[in-house]
């Protein structure tokens, strides 16, 4: 899995130079709020971070991207009643893949689709315990794991400045069993 992503990022590099030796490069920097769904969202709190892309556009309507970031998630605890166990999360996001803008000019609608990695972290906290006079120590584990991502999504762009576009978009996180609602919000620079 770790090598499906340069692997796709190279083809879609080779076939976005392929059909557009004049494409535009963009680099971009946004936040993130990301809301666990499912049974994701009963061991993890809301999620924030950031992310930057890289976006090569190969005509008018057809964009290729490339995603990479840092999302933490807030802290959930559970008391069993014999002390308080906490969770927390966090992830290195590698995504690529493409959009497809449905209108034209400085104010656009696009649809996204992503494929990549989710390298999540998690840390669980476990407390000291007694049992009948003899103390169990607690401690923390932390484990990770990489994560095949499918991130289908839409978005809006707006021209804000010479080289500068403002990008908002949704985005619905297919992880196995730690699916995500992603809002993000950022800044795309044209850089050729």
């Amino acid at each position: 899995m770790k090598k499906l992503v340069p692997v796709l990022m190279l083809v879609l590099l080779v076939a976005g130079i392929s059909f557009g030796q004049e494409g535009q490069m963009r680099l971009g920097a946004g936040l993130e709020l990301v809301l666990p769904s499912g049974t994701f969202g009963d061991v993890a709190g809301t999620g924030f971070g950031g992310t930057a892309n890289f976006l090569y556009t190969v005509n008018p309507q057809i964009t290729i991207t490339g995603t990479a970031g840092y999302i933490m998630w807030g802290e959930k605890s559970f008391d069993l009643g014999f002390g308080e166990w906490k969770y927390s999360y966090s992830a290195i996001p590698i995504l690529a893949g493409g959009r497809y803008y449905f209108t034209e000019g400085d104010s656009r609608v696009y649809g996204s689709a992503e494929i990549g990695l989710y390298m999540f972290s998690a840390t669980v906290t476990v407390p000291t315990q007694s049992f009948f006079g003899y103390t169990i120590a607690g401690g923390e584990t932390t484990e990770s794991s990489s994560e095949f991502t499918i991130a289908p999504g839409v978005g809006y762009e707006m021209k804000i400045g010479d080289n500068m576009n403002l990008d908002v978009a949704a985005k619905y996180l297919i992880i196995s069993d730690m699916s995500n609602i992603n809002l993000r919000a950022g800044v795309n620079f044209v850089i050729n």
